[in-house]
């Protein structure tokens, strides 16, 4: 998982989180700081083994898109935060 916020919250300075066991703790602390998320769906994108989430992020106020990558057994197997400059 690539994300400006993983850097931002001190997960790492790369802004790149490998494995689940990686993963849970900045999903985790993310969630106790904002329990409450509200996002508003702009559009979906699909593509060859792709999927990108375009949205707004009502609780930061911030534009994003995810994009996710989508493994042979139809699970997300990496994911790509890109937020609005």
């Amino acid at each position: 998982m690539r994300s400006p916020l993983i850097a931002e919250r001190g997960f790492s300075a790369n802004g790149q989180l490998v494995g689940k066991d990686a993963i849970r703790p900045y999903w985790t602390a993310g969630l106790a700081v904002r329990p409450a998320l509200r996002f508003a769906l702009i559009d979906v994108y699909v593509g060859a083994g792709a999927i990108a989430l375009h949205y707004r992020n009502l609780t930061r106020g911030s534009v994003v898109i995810e994009r996710i990558e989508i493994g042979s057994g139809g699970l997300g197997i990496s994911a790509e935060a890109l937020y609005l400059g």
